[in-house]
């Protein structure tokens, strides 16, 4: 009886009952699909455009290109926000200043 060396799994997919990783299927299967259209975009078998081409690759990270989308949104509004309330408040500040002056002028 010969004894089969079986590769240890990914540490991320260690919870991940065998067989149900997707992810990895589609990863794979993405980048198989991703070689077979580039060949035939670049040997004129397809007519398509290069985001067609790359699509069966980018699919799989549009989820985390979705993430950072609304991330970078966020931050945007949050530094906006943040911007304007300092803005605000230096304003606020600048006219307590001026009337302590004007305060001083007239009673001085």
């Amino acid at each position: 009886m010969s004894k089969e060396t079986k590769l240890p799994a990914a540490p991320f997919a260690k919870h991940v009952p065998e067989g149900l990783n997707i992810l990895t299927w589609t990863c794979n299967g993405g980048v198989i699909l991703l070689v077979i259209f580039t060949l035939l975009k670049l040997f004129s078998g397809i007519d398509w455009s290069w985001w067609w081409v790359a699509l069966p690759f980018l699919i799989p990270w549009l989820p985390l290109f979705v993430i950072i989308a609304i991330g970078m949104i966020q931050f945007g509004i949050n530094e906006a926000r943040d911007k304007g309330h300092a803005e605000r408040k230096w304003q606020a500040k600048k006219r307590r200043r001026d009337e302590r002056r004007k305060k001083l002028e007239y009673d001085g």
